[in-house]
């Protein structure tokens, strides 16, 4: 089952224009906020 989506070139589009570090960065802030009010 092959889907055009998930060709290696789409797949490389992607995380070369969404999987940045500043975007990666800025993603990961809250979750660490929000896990760090979740601890007891």
């Amino acid at each position: 089952m092959w889907a055009p989506a998930l060709a290696r070139d789409r797949l490389s589009h992607v995380a070369q224009t969404y999987f940045c570090a500043e975007i990666l960065a800025s993603a990961n802030a809250p979750l660490v906020a929000r896990q760090a009010q979740s601890e007891p």
